[in-house]
């Protein structure tokens, strides 16, 4: 299960707080999200803090939504790794 949280910002940025597992049955739901925030013009940062686990599909959603301006912060080491290789 994941859980989303959007926080807008007076400047633009909305923060979107991802809990729990990006795995492909939740990965339409941030992926959704996103493009939605970003189709208004929204700068969007993923906070992924509380992620548990990312499934190969949630690696290249992840991927996906950083190449359309999406930034990622407080990112769990093992899931920077994974992005990264």
């Amino acid at each position: 299960m994941v859980r989303l949280t959007v926080k807008a910002t007076q400047d633009g940025t909305t923060t979107v707080e991802i809990e729990g597992r990006i795995v492909s049955e939740w990965i339409n739901v941030v992926e959704t999200e996103c493009q939605g925030l970003l189709a208004q013009g929204n700068k969007v940062v993923l906070d992924c803090s509380a992620v548990s686990f990312v499934g190969e599909d949630g690696v290249r959603m992840i991927r996906r939504l950083m190449s359309q301006g999406c930034r990622i912060k407080n990112c769990p080491s093992f899931i920077q790794q994974i992005l990264l290789t």
